[in-house]
């Protein structure tokens, strides 16, 4: 089984439903997945400039969503023994992630995203190798978009045109899909069924993002 390992650095007072989430994402422990929670922003802005030698604007929670695609170099010690790496956000809830993304699946592919059309923070996956890793680093002004002290989002857009560009180029291999919930802001009909699937209306999906309501639907808990 591939060995992946979800990063997700969090600081400040977690939300009401921690309790609920963490529950829920380790099932994913039986598809090969562990979890590194970072609650020390003090710890973390010394990592960042330690091995990036940039400085990590504190006192903004949201800014570390902008070291996502720099997560492989930053905690390379942790994943040594890890196939891939990944992060995605507390606002989530999981379905059967491993009947969506199968080993057989996620193998031939280099960086997963659950967003059609780029790298996506609620879930998205990376192979563990040096030129994914780096490949943040293809972007002329990165060390601009970490030590901006406001959150610029280039994850989702520079980084993901240099996702974009190593596909086409034949470097490596992208796969976007997205198998998440398609309505933002009414999660009424999202619910699990008796065998375990998370289910948007009568649709099976794998994560359900409730980024906007920020309301742990009541259905699921």
């Amino acid at each position: 089984m591939l060995r992946k390992l979800l990063i997700c650095p969090y600081f400040g007072e977690p939300p009401e439903w921690f309790d609920l989430w963490l529950e829920n994402i380790q099932r994913l422990e039986r598809d090969g997945y562990d979890l590194f929670f970072e609650t020390s922003e003090h710890a973390f802005a010394e990592r960042v400039g330690e091995v990036l030698g940039v400085e990590f604007p504190r006192g903004d929670g949201y800014k570390v969503c902008d070291f996502r695609c720099t997560f492989g170099e930053l905690f390379a010690d942790e994943l040594s023994s890890y196939d891939y790496w990944g992060h995605t956000d507390l606002d989530c809830v999981y379905g059967r992630v491993g009947y969506f993304l199968p080993d057989d699946v996620l193998g031939p592919v280099d960086i997963f995203s659950n967003h059609a059309t780029y790298v996506s923070g609620p879930w998205s996956l990376y192979r563990n190798r040096e030129l994914v890793n780096g490949l943040f680093r293809r972007q002329e002004d990165w060390r601009g978009h970490l030590e901006n002290p406001v959150t610029t989002g280039w994850v989702e857009t520079a980084y993901s045109e240099l996702v974009e560009r190593a596909h086409e180029a034949g470097e490596l291999k992208r796969k976007y899909v997205s198998w998440q919930t398609r309505d933002l802001n009414d999660f009424s009909t999202v619910h699990y069924d008796r065998n375990g699937r998370l289910l948007e209306g009568r649709g099976e999906i794998m994560v359900a993002h409730f980024r906007r309501t920020k309301v742990y639907p009541p259905q699921l808990r």
